[in-house]
């Protein structure tokens, strides 16, 4: 967990415990947010159970062109009818846990309401803001600020039915352990608390420009901005103990890795004698910090045989065999040097761009530039595929997309030797997209094409070791949008929906889709364009036409685009949620409305008049 005094936001991850810093657009204004974590990330969670049983989904269906961005919310279990939820919601205000079963949504007056299945949906708090709910990943917890004071924000303990309140207004950087329920936090003059459950708080440090958690009742704080100094705080009982890392001048606090075992951290930083070089360090409790490698862009520390794994910058991935911890080494800096020294470092794959290990630290998957994925295992290597395009490794298995839109999955990789291992099993040759994983990996969501023809859908599907494939939704696109885990799917827009008149007051343009598939463009009563449409149903991104310098295609996220090279540089977009807009040479925007046929002739005459007295 990393977080940071600054609105700065960093990427990336570590180990131990996750901040993710939210930016909310405000109309032409920036302001930062929060969204608060459980506090072990996917990366770790060795001991976490998904106790969760996949068994209902979130839908959404925009209301009609007139009202932008509203619609009706719906629940829906698994076999059974929709039940609705709430009318006029915004398509971005509501969020769901799929582990406690929760959804949350902001009406259209700010009132923030929870709801379950079958159970009637309850006001929790009013002046909120849709844009920043969020759950904690556990489920226990809802996240919001308030509507009236962005800054303001406040959690929802949605087990017991109480909210709790941030006091210190300009607060924004707040982190829970939802197992211990201890908070820490810093205030607006950079002093970091922690306040236990149903204690008081108590001061742990001063100057904190970031924190990150790194263990329990441990700290590693990065403190006087301008001159940095990196301590960590044992903060045990009253009692609270400094150790302070001494000659590294800049430690990346979102890439904290190590055991509490070995009573190893390890990290990466600069010198200040090479301030452009990043180091891979490890530091033992107690200790000055030791380099181990250079010019290190990534690295994972691997508990179950004891390794190191870094990429470096000419993208080649290391093992590093790191010499188990004992009293002899704790007790002299030096016998762990020498140790260190004699340890063998071994080369497992060149053209490495990325690499992660599973959350039991037992193995650990590399891509290479062109695509192929292996899975590495002490000092050894196996290939899994080619042409991956996502991947993600859990305890037991290995999940894929390839080029060709197929899913594997990999299973039982601890099971027996590299070599040994079975063919992958196929869940589709035909996804739609991303899949997603749960936060510990016990379902795999996906969308994929079903049927043939005129008779082809996009089904919704889940995949768990149990019980195999899961058939979530028949039909996707019965709703506008389908949140199942952590999978968000958007409908394409079919072409009836589009057909009809538009038109652009401030750019004097006239916009008609026909239902025979013509598209006519008109500026100052001028016809700019007028082609025939072929559509190809639901596919990805799928090219309608390309004839007489238009382009008209369905945009991979909501929208319905026409980009014509005639009329120089105009795009058309003619939205699900209702946005209608033109935008003139990737700049200016204007804003393009719904008429009706006669409006529509109307205007064009008018338009052809104006330009006949010029």
């Amino acid at each position: 967990m990393q977080c940071k005094a600054s609105s700065k936001e960093k990427d990336g991850g570590n180990r131990f415990y996750v901040f993710m810093t939210l930016l909310v657009l405000i109309g032409l204004g920036l302001s930062v947010g929060i969204i608060f974590y459980k506090g072990m990330d996917a990366t770790v969670g060795t001991g976490f159970e998904e106790n969760y049983e996949l068994n209902a989904m979130v839908g959404f269906e925009y209301t009609n062109w007139n009202t932008p961005g509203v619609g009706n919310l719906y629940i829906k279990n698994i076999g059974e009818e929709k039940q609705l939820i709430a009318k006029q919601i915004g398509s971005e205000q509501y969020v769901y846990s799929a582990i406690s079963g929760t959804l949350a949504y902001v009406d259209h007056t700010n009132n923030l309401y929870i709801a379950k299945q079958g159970v009637a949906a309850i006001q929790i708090s009013k002046n909120v803001s849709g844009d920043g709910l969020s759950f904690s990943k556990s489920g226990k917890y809802l996240f919001f600020n308030s509507s009236l004071d962005s800054s303001q924000w406040y959690f929802y303990d949605i087990r017991n039915n109480s909210k709790g309140i941030y006091t210190d207004a300009e607060q924004n950087n707040v982190y829970i352990d939802e197992d211990s329920e201890d908070i820490y936090y810093l205030d607006a003059s950079n002093h970091l608390y922690k306040k236990s459950k149903g204690g008081d708080k108590k001061q742990i440090a001063a100057n904190v420009e970031e924190y990150s958690v790194i263990g329990k009742n441990e700290v590693l704080c990065r403190l006087n901005r301008g001159n940095p100094t990196y301590v960590i705080y044992h903060a045990r009982g009253q009692k609270i103990q400094e150790e302070r890392i001494e000659n590294i001048d800049d430690i990346d606090l979102t890439r904290l890795e190590g055991s509490n075992k070995q009573k190893l951290l390890c990290f990466i930083g600069h010198s200040s004698s090479e301030p452009n070089v990043s180091h891979l360090y490890v530091k033992l409790k107690g200790q000055e910090a030791i380099k181990v490698a250079e010019n290190v862009t990534s690295y994972s520390y691997c508990e179950e045989d004891n390794s190191l794994y870094y990429l470096n910058s000419e993208q080649i991935l290391y093992q590093l065999a790191v010499p188990k911890v004992n009293k002899k080494y704790l007790g002299n800096r030096t016998y762990f040097i020498r140790a260190l020294e004699e340890c063998k470092v071994a080369a497992i794959l060149k053209n490495c761009s990325y690499f992660k290990s599973s959350p039991n630290h037992g193995n650990i998957m590399a891509r290479t530039q062109d695509g192929t994925l292996y899975l590495c295992r002490n000092n050894m290597k196996f290939k899994l595929a080619s042409g991956s395009l996502q991947e993600d490794l859990f305890n037991d298995y290995v999940v894929y997309r390839t080029a060709k839109n197929e899913i594997f999955v990999q299973q039982d990789i601890n099971n027996k030797e590299l070599e040994a291992l079975e063919q992958p099993i196929l869940l589709t040759d035909q996804a739609q997209g991303d899949y997603t994983t749960s936060l510990y990996g016990k379902y795999i969501t996906y969308a994929c094409l079903e049927g043939e023809g005129n008779e082809q859908k996009v089904a919704i599907k889940a995949y768990n070791k149990a019980t195999g494939i899961v058939d979530i939704l028949g039909d996707a696109n019965t709703y506008d949008k389908v949140l199942v885990n952590q999978l968000t799917y958007i409908r394409k827009l079919k072409y009836d929906e589009v057909v009809g008149a538009y038109a652009c007051a401030d750019y004097n343009c006239l916009v008609k889709m026909e239902s025979d598939g013509t598209f006519r463009l008109y500026r100052d009563g001028v016809e700019q364009v007028s082609c025939m449409q072929t559509y190809e149903g639901y596919s990805r991104a799928s090219l309608m036409v390309e004839e007489g310098g238009i382009i008209a295609h369905l945009n991979p996220y909501d929208s319905y685009e026409i980009t014509t090279v005639m009329t120089v540089g105009t795009k058309i977009t003619l939205s699900m949620n209702g946005s209608c807009e033109v935008n003139v040479d990737g700049s200016t925007t204007y804003t393009l409305t719904p008429i009706t046929e006669e409006v529509f002739n109307q205007r064009l005459e008018q338009q052809k008049k104006v330009e006949e007295e010029r």
